[in-house]
């Protein structure tokens, strides 16, 4: 059986794509502050570290701030682990990392999610047997946002997205998707 970790399992599209693991038959694991794994400590994403090293799939899920980049060094720590022996590495990251330029305030959640996607953009080049994909949704409908207006993404659509990367022929690699809601009214008369 195929052994998966997710972290930020718990809410959003963390819990869509645990619940998604579940219901295939995964060994699921999540990692989350809620039981304990708090990733803005660099003692707790080693022990991540270690508990996935023998994982099939890896999804870098779990955005946290404050606590700085932990996305990006757990990714920076799995790599050289999972770059020989294969499987997959998913990290979700946002369409919000294009938006740092131009910006007079500062947005740390788009500051992490830019690190995360260069860094990951980076390793891409490398030869390796690990497959490693960057998903970035626009707004998706999750607590995180909910008080914000305007249609967004559902959950499923993200998990969709990531079935349908796993699905695809063996010679076939997506490494990067980005995923936006689009509204009708826009483009009524194009």
């Amino acid at each position: 059986m195929k052994k998966v970790a997710v972290t930020g399992h718990t809410r959003g599209i963390g819990k869509g794509i645990y619940d998604y693991f579940i219901e295939k038959g995964y060994d699921v694991h999540g990692f989350s502050r809620t039981n304990g794994y708090d990733l803005s400590f660099e003692d707790i994403q080693n022990k991540v570290i270690q508990e996935t090293k023998d994982f099939d799939i890896f999804i870098n899920n779990a955005y946290n701030w404050p606590g700085g980049f932990a996305q990006t060094q757990l990714l920076h720590k799995l790599f050289p682990l999972w770059k020989d022996k294969g499987g997959w590495i998913f990290n979700i990251s946002s369409v919000a990392s294009d938006f740092v330029v131009g910006r007079l305030e500062p947005n740390p959640y788009s500051i992490l999610k830019l690190a995360l996607d260069s860094y990951h953009k980076q390793l891409s080049w490398h030869l390796q047997k690990v497959n490693l994909v960057l998903i970035r949704p626009g707004r998706v409908d999750t607590p995180a946002i909910e008080k914000i207006e305007g249609r967004k993404l559902r959950v499923s659509d993200v998990v969709d997205t990531l079935d349908w990367i796993l699905t695809r022929p063996e010679d076939v690699f997506i490494c990067e998707v980005t995923i936006r809601v689009k509204d009708p009214e826009k483009y009524k008369n194009v």
